[in-house]
């Protein structure tokens, strides 16, 4: 297993009720299965991404998975039918609107993701706020 690029991200901004700012961190590697992608969140246990893999400056993505927050940790490979070297991006979206959450999740974020803040955090323009996370991939 060969690391191809890493992302230590800290990123603060994320606010959860009046908690003070969270950390998210997201690590992308290519494995021979495809592309792993990890990290840790504030996210409360049950809380859902959208991960996707698109090619650098496309809005389509290649592959998607969904992976579940389990004590503040998420995991998943993204498994493109092809994955020819280039430049890549992968979008890590979380949404109240996106599934039926459980009774941690909503009282965390809020129905329409009012608790939600910081630089990470932005309008879905359908009257809901989403966190999305945009990271580069280079692939040799």
């Amino acid at each position: 297993m060969r690391a191809i690029r890493y992302f230590p991200w800290l990123l603060c901004g994320l606010l959860v009720a009046c908690s003070p700012p969270s950390k998210i961190t997201l690590e992308a590697k290519k494995v021979a299965s495809g592309v792993e992608v990890s990290g840790t969140t504030s996210l409360p246990d049950g809380a859902q991404f959208l991960v996707a893999l698109r090619k650098d400056l496309s809005s389509e993505p290649i592959c998607l998975a969904l992976p579940l927050v389990k004590g503040h940790r998420y995991r998943a490979t993204l498994k493109p039918p092809v994955l020819a070297p280039g430049r890549y991006q992968i979008r890590l979206e979380f949404s109240p609107k996106a599934f039926s959450w459980s009774n941690d999740v909503l009282p965390a974020v809020g129905k329409n993701g009012e608790k939600l803040a910081g630089p990470l955090v932005r309008d879905s323009g359908q009257g809901y706020r989403i966190l999305e996370v945009l990271a580069p991939l280079d692939l040799p």
